[in-house]
């Protein structure tokens, strides 16, 4: 579907939560790298505290 098709308050209502699903998912990708960033690091931290690194 068109999203450029119809009455304006509806155009713009489509466009604007297109936009919000857009940051959601962007937003959820940036937490899942942060959480992947911290584990890596944790992993880390316990492997010099093993006497490994």
């Amino acid at each position: 579907m068109n999203p450029y098709i119809g009455e304006t308050h509806d155009v713009l209502a489509r466009i604007h939560h297109e936009e919000l699903l857009t940051r959601a998912a962007e937003i959820h990708q940036i937490r899942e790298l942060r959480r992947a960033n911290r584990q890596e690091r944790a992993a880390r931290r316990r492997q010099r505290r093993a006497g490994l690194l």
